[in-house]
């Protein structure tokens, strides 16, 4: 057995390297019962302070989160194929009308033409809308007014339809 220290504390044997291995906290048996409960209260004291430092952070951010409530805004993307009444319609003339039309919640993208047959093209046009502003109707409705004034079937658009439609939610600070 190896050498140990004096009586009067807890035994520890030495370490093979010749040192004594790290103490621990050793509550003194003649301090008696009153030490550990000014522990415990010093303990429970800080653990109080914490928890109402935490409670006070929360309703800070409760108060923020009632005065600025998130504001989610659904947007839709969506590309719309607009057939044209024959191959004789400028469609450079036809994009240039449609993004003239100008309504709340509505946001005119790109465009191209893709080829459908006999030198015929269709016009795919890209638009973001808010979902409460406005609605796929009013679109259509927008587009097809491009004929007004002219008799049935002589206009520039024979139909429009819409292509693809991707829902896109955004979350911004409400006002």
């Amino acid at each position: 057995m190896g050498k140990c220290c004096s009586k009067d504390t807890e035994r520890r044997p030495f370490t093979e390297e010749g040192g004594s291995p790290p103490l621990s906290p050793v509550v003194s048996r003649e301090a008696g019962p009153g030490l550990a409960s000014e522990e415990a209260a010093a303990k429970a004291a800080i653990e109080e302070a914490a928890a109402s430092k935490l409670d006070a952070i929360k309703a800070a951010t409760e108060e923020d989160a009632k005065k600025k409530p998130l504001k989610v805004l659904s947007r839709s993307n969506i590309t719309l194929e607009i057939l044209p009444n024959g191959s004789d319609v400028d469609m450079d003339a036809l994009v240039a009308r449609l993004k003239v039309i100008r309504k709340d919640g509505m946001t005119w993208g790109e465009s191209r033409l893709e080829p459908v047959a006999f030198g015929i093209q269709k016009l795919l046009l890209a638009i973001q809308i808010e979902d409460a502003k406005i609605s796929a109707a009013d679109i259509e409705k927008a587009v097809m007014a491009v004929n007004e004034g002219k008799e049935e079937g002589e206009g520039d658009v024979q139909s429009v339809e819409i292509a693809t439609w991707q829902p896109v939610a955004e979350v911004s600070p409400g006002k």
